[in-house]
């Protein structure tokens, strides 16, 4: 019994949060809502302004912003603190709010307040734009027969980006290959 009244669906996504975010930086609960909105990243395309967030020690932080999005062309870092969207402050909302607010229509703007490493927190409007999120980038040869392949994250597409890189890579005779990993969030297991 409580003096307010709770949803029991509340409580308990609230209890299995709670149980997860424990564990390791890795795991988290996601509601419904945030399943759908995980599925339409890892899908390749969404309208936003094109970071990755998370949840580290409380604070909404940016994972990684995706190469050429709105977000990464304003300079936003990976590891930069989320302290408000649009004037709300980020303590107060869920991982699904958060990414609620900074998706929406192309063309709309959502001004975020960011605290990077001990500096002062600083504002920056972004206008979301649509995000195609290719994955795989590269399949050059680089000098010596090294042939280059970068991965910025696993969606469904990226099993058949890497293969048609890395089938450019063999055509171009490479003898070794440098699979770069850096920046990228994770993403698919399966892929």
């Amino acid at each position: 019994n409580a003096v307010e009244e709770h949803k029991f669906r509340d409580l308990i996504y609230s209890a299995v949060d709670g149980m997860l975010s424990s564990l390791d930086p890795h795991s988290a609960f996601l509601t419904p809502e945030a399943f759908d909105a995980l599925r339409e990243e890892t899908a390749g395309h969404f309208s936003g302004i094109g970071i990755t967030v998370g949840v580290r020690n409380g604070m909404l932080v940016v994972i990684a912003p995706i190469e050429d999005s709105p977000a990464f062309k304003a300079g936003l870092h990976a590891g930069d603190r989320l302290v408000a969207i649009d004037g709300k402050p980020c303590r107060s909302i869920s991982l699904n709010e958060a990414v609620n607010a900074l998706r929406g229509p192309r063309g709309s703007t959502v001004t975020i307040s960011v605290e990077r490493d001990e500096s002062d927190p600083f504002d920056v409007t972004i206008t979301r734009d649509e995000i195609r999120i290719s994955s795989v980038k590269g399949g050059t040869l680089l000098r010596d027969n090294v042939g280059y392949i970068r991965i910025n994250q696993f969606s469904e597409l990226t099993p058949g980006e890497f293969e048609t890189a890395f089938r450019k890579i063999l055509e171009l005779k490479a003898t070794a290959l440098v699979l770069d990993l850096r920046n990228n969030p994770g993403g698919l297991l399966d892929a």
